[in-house]
């Protein structure tokens, strides 16, 4: 009897984690990451030379899923990759069967992340504010990651009884563009300001008058200029240090770690800021669906959390109407740098078993 398999993706705009582990038995799993191509079919070709590599003789995949930034069909076959083209639908239908899977869906990326957290052990999640509760609740969720962009998803348990009176039968989620709403700033705070109008001029520069979004101030690529507003704020005597262009994401983060370097307290001034901008933005989604947890993920909170905890409790629990509502909602640091792989993971092996369970797998 050959050995039967599940392969997951989890694709974002700089890398491509790839797992491939066996459905049943104790075999090893085989996991890798690549840099993310910027073509699709690249992108198959990284993924079949993965498969081809640790995919033992004899084996076969039976369940795939893959992780991708964008909006998927309902068929789960199509995606519009944000990170190619936001506008065209690639279908991996073909994919698919190139590479000889069984049966192969797609998923949000942030979507499979929101699975991911049911993978997640309690030693992985760090409250960060509100009152403790078992770190998996009963209620809705709301998964904050920002990256390269910046993703929003949603878990509705299986306890959850819907309006209609049907009660969810698993663990549901829903993907979210909720992080390209139009951004909210103080205005009478000069830094904020700032920003704001730099990001709306960048835009500007490439043609787009929209009024910036949560993605534009919060997506990796936006630190550098958050950085920049608050030296020239804050940090005056260090503006003749900046130089043109720069510095990069991880620099600004790599400053905000090193004691005593020149520039670490204006890089941790901007995560405080990034913090108060990002708990700005989650108190909109998790007030959106009343949600009972809120998560937070991915590599810019892991790295910064300590600078920007502060201002995120501020800013997440601040509000005339709810403020009794979000001072006792719990906010999870997610420590779990395989997230969205985890949760492609277990997409890939529940819809295996839902296969087995209606007799189309002979196991």
């Amino acid at each position: 009897m050959k050995q039967a398999y599940l392969l997951a993706a989890d694709t974002g705009a700089t890398n491509t984690r790839l797992r491939l582990e066996p459905l049943e038995g104790d075999h090893e799993r085989r996991q890798d990451t690549v840099e993310s191509p910027k073509h699709v079919d690249d992108l198959v070709a990284r993924i079949h030379s993965f498969v081809e590599a640790w995919l033992p003789p004899g084996g076969v995949i039976e369940s795939a899923v893959f992780g991708l930034p964008g909006k998927v069909s309902a068929d789960r076959q199509q995606c519009a990759i944000s990170y190619l083209d936001p506008d065209r639908y690639v279908d991996f239908g073909p994919i698919f069967q190139r590479l000889a899977i069984g049966h192969g869906i797609l998923a949000n990326d942030v979507e499979c992340g929101v699975f991911g957290l049911a993978a997640t052990p309690a030693s992985q999640l760090e409250l960060l504010c509100g009152e403790r509760d078992a770190g998996h609740c009963a209620g809705p969720s709301i998964l904050g990651m920002p990256g390269t962009g910046l993703g929003v998803g949603l878990l509705l348990p299986s306890s959850i009884t819907l309006p209609s009176g049907k009660r969810l039968s698993g663990d549901a989620t829903l993907p979210s563009e909720g992080g390209h709403l139009t951004a909210a700033i103080r205005p009478d705070d000069p830094i904020e300001l700032a920003y704001y109008q730099r990001t709306f001029e960048a835009a500007c520069v490439h043609g787009d008058r929209a009024l910036p979004t949560w993605e534009h101030l919060l997506c990796g690529g936006a630190i550098p200029r958050l950085f920049r507003c608050v030296v020239h704020a804050e940090f005056a005597e260090l503006k003749d240090r900046l130089q043109p262009g720069g510095p990069s994401p991880l620099k600004v983060s790599e400053w905000a770690r090193s004691a005593g370097h020149a520039l670490q307290p204006a890089a941790a001034e901007t995560f405080a800021y990034y913090g108060r901008l990002f708990g700005r933005m989650m108190q909109s989604a998790a007030l959106l669906v009343l949600a009972e947890g809120v998560y937070l993920g991915g590599d810019i909170v892991l790295a910064n959390h300590r600078y920007l905890a502060e201002e995120f409790r501020q800013s997440f629990q601040w509000h005339t109407i709810h403020r009794h509502l979000l001072v006792k909602l719990p906010v999870w640091l997610v420590r779990n740098p395989s997230l969205n792989l985890d949760g492609a993971t277990r997409m890939a092996r529940d819809a295996w078993r839902l296969r087995c369970a209606n007799g189309e797998i002979v196991r």
